[in-house]
């Protein structure tokens, strides 16, 4: 009986470290995932009485905002659009909890499975990408529709650097985790992060470079063991990003002509770029007519084709394409201010974290790398896809649920 049960466990706890495998199919698998384990362990947790998982700060003061999200939803302008964002969104928040419990049962058995699955999504993509950069098409036969942009397996979608850039931090985390920069000859370790940076650069995603730029920064400012080796990686990165650039103009064209262009209309400083500058104009005049309790999520593709909002040109689509902006304008002050005092209690398990120093340097720099990979998703001053999207909201509580883990039960010797 003990042993099916750990074959089970085993099972489920494969399926949770699948999960940035799953991301890479699309949307269908790890919210189907994300949905029947949710369910699961809702009613396990009930059956089992274990009642002490959801007796924290952490998930109440998640749950008070999921209230007050299907509350707005209710006296929105569409009640069944908004509702179909918000009426099942508890279901990230327990799954995040699960993720937490799944750790706390079988933590080496995940983290060993989330490393390898990591690994070899890592490398497929690297292979299938730079495939695709030098010959046109990847190992599925998709093409390169746009000179000066990579998508990889995404086809039409161009967020093969923001996803190569999202789950580096966990990667790099689970490197210390495991102690592979004892292991693994360093020059190889400069080579490989060099190749892996140049293809978030050469994807011509503008964000994911910006992001990347943050991200060395603060692996740099860190003291670490591998400052040195950061050093190294970003100057070998600039060496093949420039010759990828040389070998691709396009590219060039595409960060720094289209770039400057977009800053820059009718001699006016622009946000970001002239189309992002008028959809946050359009967000911020909606915000002014709705500041306390905002306008319900998944309302804004509704508001900004009002007659008073809609004079820009540029300024209607289905989301604000800033996470916070779309809070504020979607869920109001009210709901902005949940979600602040969420983010003062992550900074403060973080800091803790930091402080603590009964952990060996390599569990102290994997969660580092876990509080990284965080700030880089929920980094404020950049565009961003919608907060209450599927795709964005997994990969979101993925992550707090190993914080959750790693900031309660810490990793010790």
């Amino acid at each position: 009986m003990i042993k099916k049960e750990n074959i089970f466990l085993n099972l489920i706890t494969l399926l949770i470290a699948s999960l940035p495998l799953q991301l890479a199919t699309g949307p269908f698998l790890p919210d189907l995932t994300v949905s029947i384990t949710a369910i699961f362990f809702l009613l396990y947790s009930f059956n089992k009485r274990i009642f002490k998982i959801y007796q924290n700060f952490f998930f109440l003061i998640l749950f008070v905002f999921y209230i007050y999200i299907l509350t707005i939803s209710f006296f929105s302008k569409n009640v069944y659009l908004s509702l179909s964002s918000s009426l099942f969104y508890i279901r990230f928040i327990i799954f995040s909890l699960f993720v937490c419990y799944i750790i706390n049962l079988n933590k080496e058995f995940f983290f060993r499975s989330l490393f390898y699955i990591l690994t070899f999504l890592i490398l497929f993509l690297l292979i299938d990408s730079y495939l695709q950069f030098f010959t046109k098409h990847n190992l599925f036969g998709f093409y390169k529709t746009e000179q000066h942009r990579l998508s990889g397996i995404f086809r039409d979608e161009y967020i093969l650097g923001s996803f190569m850039l999202k789950i580096f931090p966990l990667f790099l985390g689970l490197l210390f985790y495991f102690s592979i920069f004892n292991k693994i000859n360093k020059i190889f370790l400069i080579l490989f992060f060099s190749i892996y940076f140049s293809l978030i650069i050469i994807s011509g995603e503008r964000s994911a470079i910006f992001l990347l730029l943050i991200l060395i920064l603060f692996l740099l400012i860190i003291p670490s063991p591998i400052r040195s080796l950061i050093l190294s990686i970003l100057f070998i990165t600039i060496l093949i990003a420039i010759i990828c650039i040389i070998f691709n103009p396009q590219v060039y064209f595409r960060l720094i002509e289209t770039t400057l262009s977009g800053l820059f209309q009718n001699e006016q400083l622009k946000i970001i770029s002239y189309v992002h500058h008028d959809i946050y104009m359009t967000a911020y005049s909606i915000f002014l007519d709705n500041q306390i309790f905002g306008i319900a999520p998944k309302m804004f593709r509704e508001y900004c084709f009002l007659e008073i909002y809609s004079f820009r040109e540029n300024g209607c689509t289905t989301h604000p394409h800033n996470y916070y902006l779309q809070i504020l304008l979607e869920t109001g002050i009210i709901g902005f201010l949940i979600i602040i005092t969420f983010l003062i209690y992550l900074f403060k398990k973080s800091k803790s974290l930091f402080m603590d120093n009964l952990l060996s340097y390599n569990y102290k720099y994997f969660n580092i790398c876990i509080i990284l990979s965080l700030l880089i998703y929920l980094w404020p001053i950049v565009p961003t896809g919608s907060f209450f999207n599927n795709k964005n909201s997994i990969f979101i509580f993925y992550l707090l649920g190993i914080f959750h883990y790693i900031s309660n039960k810490n990793i010790k010797n």
